[in-house]
């Protein structure tokens, strides 16, 4: 994986799988950092390190774009290793929760 800062306070981390997947970590000015999707779930461990790597805190939340495979994929991995509250629009919950399948 391949972590590239992108601003002052916000950097992509990108793995290629046939297209690159990002998530993106955001540094609090407060301390701790955002991390926007999940990725892949082989991402998990990946993700936990760079955001050691950063030395800006510890997660302190996850903010989800939408639900799809590549953007929810190590959720569930980070969440038990980390366990923070987890972000995402209203109208995404019922395909997060798996109550509905999402559309094509």
């Amino acid at each position: 994986m391949r972590l590239e800062r992108v601003s002052e306070h916000i950097w992509s981390l990108t793995v290629w799988v046939l297209i690159p997947v990002r998530v993106w970590l955001v540094r609090d000015p407060e301390g701790g950092v955002t991390l926007v999707d999940a990725g892949l779930p082989f991402m998990a461990r990946g993700i936990l390190r760079a955001v050691e790597r950063l030395h800006a805190g510890p997660l302190q939340r996850i903010l989800l774009t939408h639900g799809h495979s590549d953007h929810v994929g190590a959720l569930r991995r980070i969440v038990t290793q980390t366990p923070v509250p987890v972000y995402a629009h209203a109208i995404e919950i019922p395909y997060l929760e798996g109550a509905l399948p999402y559309p094509r």
